[in-house]
């Protein structure tokens, strides 16, 4: 992953709007990293001959130059081919990346530009949906709250896509191209893009979209489309779920994809490969399918209530545990003098010290105590990132909601500390253990806190179990001291 603030910038840029076919909200966050690089283009009608409309998420990298360029002129290039006239969309579409390589090469202001950015990019005709890609950002569909890919990823290690980057002259190490890209298609990127004697669909990273088409029927709901600092947090299906639940709330489409995005930023910068760590810009566009906005909404919403098609979850698995977020929060305000520790908060300033990922990933024997005893299990407990029964996805969540009074949310909040400090105690001793049986010669040297023998290795170095008189705190403290060095902010992107 790519460098990281110190803590993550949540402003969010969101706009929406309807015409009487679609309606859309999108919305926009810099999150940890150090700049924004994203782009986006919204158009209700692309030109005066038709009702198409356009929609385009555009994910920079590299810097932000590409994507901008992308974002203001994909789609003038679109309506500008021959074959957008003739009506033959899927050629268009892919004239209109491919030129806009092009029109990039021949700027002199991009000639040293080492920027890229991927492209998803919907077209929305009278009767179909075309939606042309290229990278790893992606556009779904909800049908009857059933997920249709419209579009897939781009990945190096993809086998057609590993095919074309060694024909062209290129290598896949890490998952990466040439050990650099994480991903094997987009604008710019013209580095990878240096062997004139093939075609620019054959280049080792090429702008060349891979095109789906599907036709509108009157079970269709709306699309997303959006960069992977969503798709690396949720599931292609949850994001339908979270959305059309969200929709039958009658929640504003902007604003439902600032709920999504809050749900998604990480914590801690540290936590495991960079997860909810990255830009991001989601978009949904309502089919509105003859209805006017209000109809539209009256419709889904009436859909997830009967159950109709899918039964969308009331409940959704959260991101991050309460028990890891509030572990991390603490953590954080015990750097700061006299700072306060904020219990209820689901996000804050960055953690740093390695212990971040394993609070927010890794098993925690507090979580396997909330599952066997039902004194200390929440109803819904899975789903408190986006919400509960009660409240609704789009509000705030309190112990007094899910059924516990503030002593019960206490008790909780204690009853997890207490699991992880003992979980670390744990930790301690078992790595004392293990150096102490490393070596062929061990020799006996004074306890310094106890006074008896403890084993020394051959190097000099001890090794002393914590004593019966030692205190949790101090136990925690000794078991702190070494992660919070482990970890580093930087990254390659």
């Amino acid at each position: 992953m790519g460098q990281t603030l110190s803590e993550p910038v949540t402003t969010k840029n969101s706009d929406s709007a309807y015409d009487e076919r679609y309606g859309y909200g999108v919305s926009e966050m810099q999150g940890w990293r150090i700049s924004m690089e994203d782009a986006h283009a919204t158009v209700l009608k692309l030109d005066d001959n038709t009702n198409n409309a356009f929609f385009a998420v555009f994910d920079g990298h590299g810097g932000s130059t590409v994507a901008k360029y992308a974002g203001k002129h994909v789609h003038e290039r679109l309506k500008s081919e021959a074959d957008y006239e003739k009506r033959d969309y899927k050629a268009a579409l892919k004239r209109a990346f491919l030129g806009t390589d092009d029109d990039l090469r021949a700027d002199p202001a991009f000639f040293h530009d080492p920027s890229g950015c991927t492209a998803v990019a919907a077209l929305l005709t009278s009767d179909k949906i075309l939606v042309a890609n290229a990278g790893d950002s992606r556009s779904v569909m909800s049908v009857k709250g059933v997920v249709k890919e419209l579009s897939f990823d781009h990945k190096p290690q993809n086998p057609a896509e590993t095919s074309r980057i060694q024909a062209a002259g290129g290598y896949v190490e890490y998952n990466r191209v040439n050990g650099n890209l994480a991903l094997s298609r987009a604008i710019g990127d013209f580095e990878f893009k240096q062997n004139y004697a093939i075609q620019p669909e054959q280049q080792i990273v090429t702008s060349d979209p891979e095109i789906t088409e599907h036709t509108i029927t009157d079970e269709d709901e709306f699309i997303v489309l959006a960069c992977d600092g969503i798709w690396d947090c949720l599931s292609s299906q949850q994001v339908v779920d979270v959305v059309r639940r969200l929709i039958a709330e009658k929640k504003d489409l902007g604003t439902i994809c600032e709920i999504v995005m809050d749900r998604c930023v990480a914590p801690d910068s540290d936590i495991g490969a960079g997860i909810g760590c990255d830009n991001m810009t989601m978009m949904v566009v309502a089919l509105l399918n003859g209805r006017t906005k209000e109809e539209w909404y009256d419709w889904v919403a009436d859909r997830v209530q009967r159950k109709y098609g899918y039964d969308t979850p009331e409940e959704l698995p959260q991101l991050y545990s309460e028990a890891r977020i509030t572990a991390a929060k603490n953590r954080a305000a015990g750097r700061v003098a006299g700072g306060p520790a904020d219990l209820n908060g689901t996000g804050g300033p960055g953690m740093g010290g390695g212990l971040a990922s394993r609070l927010a990933f890794e098993a925690d024997s507090s979580d396997e105590e909330m599952e066997e005893d039902e004194d200390h299990y929440v109803p819904g407990s899975a789903g408190r990132l986006f919400g509960n029964r009660t409240r609704g996805l789009g509000e705030e969540d309190e112990d007094e909601q899910m059924g516990e009074g503030e002593q019960g949310g206490q008790r909780k909040e204690l009853d997890s500390l207490k699991a992880q400090l003992d979980e670390l105690t744990d930790g301690l001793e078992d790595e004392v253990e293990e150096a102490k049986g490393q070596g062929d010669g061990v020799k006996h040297i004074e306890d310094v806190s106890s006074g008896k023998q403890a084993e020394a290795q051959p190097n000099g170095q001890t090794a002393s179990k914590p004593s019966a008189t030692e205190t949790p705190a101090a136990s925690q403290a000794s078991a702190e001291q070494p992660l919070s060095n482990s970890t580093s902010a930087t990254g390659s992107s």
